[in-house]
């Protein structure tokens, strides 16, 4: 069965331009806006976001890894629109690569990228990197 496509305008923050997307498309953008904002930093709803920026700048501990981990699968959890099929993590100098198969709406998974890195920023939507 395949999916169906319906196209929504919003607003995407890439290049600062209204744009058709489609729900998929807004969809990762909803995932990863939960996963770059601070919780309590959303007005509107103020259990929305993670801990991860504030654990960017702490010691690069297991501990603090997988709590971020745990973060990340929660974030996949709530929302209904994606499945989180696996979950693998690099060490780098400065933080963590997550290495993410995700799948929308039962479709063909994809794989995407996390960085959490003391850099100054998580990462802000490489999805996917590979096809």
């Amino acid at each position: 069965m395949a999916l169906k496509t319906i196209i929504n305008l919003g607003y995407t923050t890439q290049q600062n331009t209204w744009g058709y997307l489609t729900n998929k498309e807004i969809a990762k953008h909803d995932l990863l806006l939960n996963l770059n904002i601070d919780t309590g930093e959303c007005d509107w709803q103020p259990l929305l976001g993670t801990s991860i920026k504030k654990k960017m700048f702490s010691k690069l501990t297991d501990t603090n890894k997988s709590e971020i981990i745990s973060e990340i699968q929660r974030v996949f959890n709530e929302d209904l629109r994606f499945d989180l099929i696996s979950l693998e993590t690099l060490d780098i100098e400065k933080g963590w690569i997550f290495y993410c198969t995700v799948s929308y709406l039962g479709g063909t998974p994809e794989e995407w990228i996390f960085e959490i890195n003391r850099e100054g920023k998580a990462s802000v939507g490489n999805y996917p990197l590979k096809d």
